[in-house]
């Protein structure tokens, strides 16, 4: 998977791009390093998620749960 991250305090949006082949992505979460707690993303369009009021999620690193 390759993750092309965008967005601003207002919405995150992510393009997931699956390098691998074939298989359509049906949800997809993230989570900041440490944190066990994570949140749902919503799908834009094509393969764009979104996280609103992503702030708490700034200068993180990051984690993404994929789901097929």
């Amino acid at each position: 998977m390759k993750f092309t991250i965008n967005g601003d305090m207002e919405t995150m949006v992510v393009l997931l791009t699956n390098v691998g082949g074939a298989g359509g992505v049906d949800g997809v979460r993230v989570r900041a390093e440490g944190s066990s707690t994570w949140h749902s993303m919503s799908r834009l369009w094509g393969s764009n998620w979104s996280l609103s009021k992503p702030s708490h999620l700034l200068g993180q690193s990051l984690s993404f749960e994929v789901i097929f």
